[in-house]
């Protein structure tokens, strides 16, 4: 008796399907990431998810923990920044200033898109 499985590509192929048929003997688990690592290794390699450093969930934590110095930072002094986040969290944030001046700059410069786009709807609500 076989099994139908669709797994759904990501969004480097747009929302298409693959369909598989596995037979029962093979539902293990050791099967199935074989499977999605073929799927996976079948992408070109500037359409395979990364790793590492540069994986989603890395980049956006990074990101959150940027914003959250920024949002200390608009309160406070860096110095005070991290002896309140060592309170809280058991280690500072950031362990020096030069990385809470970074964290800020880059999440600057990630709000910067948003920012803009606020801007310019203001602008038009504003005219009304």
């Amino acid at each position: 008796m076989s099994a139908l499985a669709i797994i759904e590509q990501s969004k480097y192929r747009f929302g298409q399907k693959l369909e598989l048929n596995l037979s029962s003997s093979n539902t293990s688990r050791q099967k199935a990431e074989e499977l999605l690592a073929l799927t996976r290794n079948s992408l070109p390699w500037y359409e395979r998810p990364r790793r590492g450093a540069g994986a989603r969930i890395r980049v956006d934590k990074t990101a959150l923990k940027d914003l959250g110095a920024m949002k200390l930072l608009e309160v406070m002094h860096a110095p005070e920044a991290m002896s309140h986040t060592e309170a809280f969290l058991g280690k500072p944030l950031f362990g020096h200033e030069s990385e809470w001046s970074r964290a800020r700059s880059r999440a600057t410069e990630r709000l910067w898109p948003y920012r803009k786009e606020a801007q310019a709807l203001y602008r038009v609500i504003s005219r009304r």
